[in-house]
């Protein structure tokens, strides 16, 4: 995510302002030659001056937009970091070894899984979604329909992409750790929503977990136990040495 809002910064914002700005300083020194009588022609100063504001007008548009998705990437970035913390403060202390920014490469190319737990209950796969909570006095709740596999927020907008990613980033561990230890790993899939609360149906056990405030290492305390010492360390080296590998 720091990669993507440097690319937004330097590639689509800082670029096009950089356009609009030559252009203006180029508009401005015609306009000067023009107003004191050195050597150019009305024609070529009215040219230059249409081209920037349409380019100018362009450019404004493009860094609006790159504005605003600076805005959502860093408003996901901060919410990865309070989970990384979370975890790092909770989870870690229960004898969960833990990974950050996990690489995968699939159909539709390479994507990261936000955070694993790996520990005595099982390998967990998180998905972190900082979503903007409702203004002050209203209760950021969220509702999720598992037939739908849709989660709702409090006026009615509603979010199911979200809940299949998770899905799909469990997939993609169990599938990975089972392929580089020889046997099935128990992986559950796992949506964090910091700052919300979320009402969930579903009987337990549950296909996935979905919260909102830190209850993660209390719903962890809970879980049977699923692998040895031995288990967690082969696993956790396991997934070490493909993080360190990917790409190469």
């Amino acid at each position: 995510m720091r990669e993507r809002l440097d690319d937004l910064v330097y590639g689509k914002g800082l670029y096009w302002m950089m356009v609009v700005l030559f252009l203006f300083l180029l508009t401005g020194m015609d306009w000067w030659r023009y107003v004191g009588k050195v050597p150019a022609t009305l024609a070529g100063v009215l040219t230059e001056t249409a081209l920037t504001l349409i380019v100018g007008v362009f450019a404004g548009v493009r860094v609006r937009r790159a504005w605003w998705e600076m805005k959502t990437v860093k408003q996901g970035i901060r919410g990865e970091v309070h989970v990384s913390q979370y975890l790092r403060a909770t989870c870690v202390p229960q004898g969960y070894r833990m990974f950050d920014d996990v690489p995968g490469k699939g159909s539709g190319g390479k994507f990261n899984i936000d955070h694993v737990l790996i520990g005595p209950g099982g390998v967990f796969s998180i998905e972190t979604k900082n979503w903007e909570l409702p203004a002050k006095g209203t209760t950021a709740f969220m509702t999720y329909e598992p037939k739908a596999g849709t989660l709702t927020e409090p006026d009615g907008t509603f979010h199911d992409k979200e809940v299949r990613q998770a899905k799909a980033n469990g997939d993609y561990v169990r599938k990975l750790l089972a392929e580089r230890v020889n046997r099935q790993v128990f992986v559950k899939p796992v949506l964090i929503l910091p700052g919300w609360y979320v009402k969930d149906p579903t009987p337990r056990p549950r296909p996935i977990w979905i919260m909102g405030n830190e209850t993660l290492h209390q719903w962890l305390e809970e879980e049977e136990v699923r692998l040895s010492e031995a288990d967690v360390a082969a696993l956790a080296t396991e997934l070490g040495n493909y993080v360190r590998n990917f790409g190469k």
